[in-house]
């Protein structure tokens, strides 16, 4: 087995969080792991609807966490609905900078459509239904062109690497028939549902 030391995150998952963690680990160099080619190795691609945030005037993040505990019907931890709607503005804008291709009002703001359990509009479409693959091709397109991020497609995670405290170190990836043991100073998993 072959091994290699890398010096900047390894990420497992070319989603949308995967490829979202490396483009926000700039300026530091990024080994992402995806068992296809980018775009197909994801169920990121398929999610409809939108992202919901608090966009407009009218709404702000702790409505929307309030919104989102209740629909959660006491299974959501409300820290953690606080922490995901109070950068729910600043995602959208920072996935719209990338190309992200939002639906726009007559203003230019952002289009948002009331859904489900939201008491407020904050649904924010890319072409009606189709948020994950215009999102996510806005995302591999960033990477694509990002100096930092190299990218291995065809790999699967075959085991985490720990060392004697149990702290994850690296990962075995399988690529090709061969297996390399990648050693690195921080693992994300980002493998989500795929």
């Amino acid at each position: 087995m072959n091994r290699i030391r890398h010096e900047g995150p390894l990420i497992i998952g070319g989603g949308l969080a995967g490829l979202s963690a490396a483009l926000e680990a700039a300026p530091r160099k990024v080994l992402v792991i995806t068992p296809a080619p980018l775009l197909q190795a994801c169920s990121s691609a398929w999610a409809q609807g939108g992202v919901a945030a608090a966009l407009s005037a009218e709404d702000d993040p702790a409505l929307h966490a309030a919104d989102t505990a209740a629909a959660g019907a006491g299974l959501v931890d409300p820290e953690v609905a606080r922490a995901l709607t109070g950068d729910g503005r600043e995602t959208v804008e920072w996935l719209a900078s990338l190309g992200a291709p939002f639906d726009r009002d007559a203003d230019g703001g952002f289009s948002v459509s009331l859904e489900a359990a939201h008491s407020k509009a904050r649904v924010a479409r890319v072409g009606g239904d189709g948020a994950g693959r215009a999102i996510l091709s806005a995302l591999v397109a960033s990477v694509r062109a990002a100096t930092h991020i190299e990218v291995w497609e065809n790999g699967r995670l075959r085991a985490l690497v720990q060392d004697s405290t149990g702290r994850v170190r690296g990962a075995v990836i399988e690529r090709d028939g061969r297996l390399t043991e990648v050693l690195a100073p921080a693992v994300v998993l980002a493998t989500g549902g795929a």
